[in-house]
């Protein structure tokens, strides 16, 4: 059975292995994804079930193991110094008051000479604090205890924390952690029951970030950490840093703005038209194709359209127009010879098609424009 912590969680846990690899049935003290595997509970926990806590204001802190050995797969003795570091530069930053109420819990199998050696070159660099040599019952413990801080995620914080004891722990990182279970120890971290340094307000962020500097300037830097979670939606995000998500895009009410004015100005140009041609002939036509322009102008200031009037569409109203009465020309023509119309071709064929060409054009533009807008936004070509 499951008898201390890192059990499913660290990647070189070479004594827990044998355990479970040669067992039939495997008693756990948490749920895990295992045909083998009976959840439990925390069975550390059974003689203190009924635990009744003082109000005392004594923090208590259980440091990782003291020892020499090096007998991982990894460089445990550089971790074990680590963690020492990470905890002892934790307690500097303390209020003087919560200092004189703190207490070292060494562990009883701690080995003297290197025991000596951290608390001499590491806690006590800076600062003096008193030492519990695993004297003090862990009962007596539980109950003086205002908060409890593990130097690391192994049995204590398992245990105090289903003991609803006040806890937190320090980790230098999360290398040696199992992909499944990181997700889990994140959700302590927003918890605040996780830190990954002495002043954790997001700083362990940094460690071992892979960022790509966007911009820097006198009034600070931005860039984007690729290899971290983001503990906010984009738009929170881009709400606080003051971007206009809707920028550049349609609303719904400009959507049907929009789709009104086109649909009153094709009308309206259609009626002008009609009754414009006879009396003004071509310059009735003329006008019709101005009342389009005109609708498009009203419509570029009344909505968050990309479309803007300026010198191109400009251009692209004379290149419309020419195109136009190129192309009803070359109409009119055809029907004049081989659909014998003759002159007629010319007063009626070709008004009504260059005008047709032009108003359908003109209005296309502003969809034209729009959508050029929008992809040279998204870096694609507008050839």
């Amino acid at each position: 059975m499951q008898h201390g912590g890192n059990y499913f969680s660290f990647k070189h846990n070479s004594i827990i292995e044998p355990g479970f690899n040669t067992s039939k049935k495997f008693l756990s003290w948490g749920k895990i994804k295992s045909k083998k595997v009976l959840p439990l509970f925390n069975i550390n926990n059974l003689p203190y079930k009924k635990l009744y806590r003082s109000n005392s204001n004594k923090i208590f802190v259980y440091v990782t193991l003291m020892k020499s050995k090096r007998n991982k797969s990894y460089n445990n003795y550089e971790k074990m110094i680590n963690e020492h570091r990470l905890m002892s530069s934790s307690l500097d930053g303390l209020k003087h008051k919560d200092k004189k109420n703190l207490i070292i819990r060494l562990h009883f199998t701690d080995q003297k000479f290197m025991r000596n050696k951290i608390l001499k070159e590491i806690f006590f660099k800076k600062n003096k604090y008193q030492i519990d040599y695993s004297t003090l019952p862990i009962k007596e413990v539980y109950k003086k205890s205002k908060l409890i801080i593990h130097g690391d995620d192994g049995t204590g914080i398992l245990e105090t924390l289903s003991l609803n004891i006040p806890s937190l722990f320090l980790m230098e990182d999360l290398k040696l952690i199992t992909k499944s279970c990181k997700k889990d120890y994140l959700k302590l971290k927003k918890g605040k029951i996780l830190f990954f340094s002495p002043n954790e307000a997001g700083t362990s962020y940094f460690t071992d970030s892979l960022i790509l500097i966007c911009d820097h300037n006198e009034h600070g830097s931005l860039g984007l950490i690729f290899n971290r979670p983001l503990e906010m939606k984009l738009k929170e995000l881009f709400k606080g840093m003051k971007i206009d998500l809707s920028s550049g895009q349609a609303k719904s009410a400009d959507l049907v703005k929009s789709t009104v004015l086109v649909a009153v100005t094709i009308i309206i140009a259609m009626i002008a038209g009609y009754y414009l041609a006879p009396s003004l002939g071509i310059w009735g036509r003329v006008i019709a194709g101005l009342i389009c322009v005109v609708g498009w102008y009203i419509l570029a200031q009344t909505t968050n359209s990309a479309f803007k009037l300026d010198g191109n569409v400009f251009k692209a109203v004379i290149a419309v127009v020419i195109a136009s009465i190129v192309s009803a020309a070359m109409g009119a023509y055809v029907w004049a010879g081989i659909g014998e119309m003759g002159a007629s071709a010319w007063t009626i064929v070709f008004p009504g098609w260059a005008m047709g060409d032009i108003v359908a054009s003109i209005l296309g533009l502003g969809v034209l424009f729009s959508l050029t807008g929008e992809m040279k936004k998204r870096g694609l070509s507008t050839y």
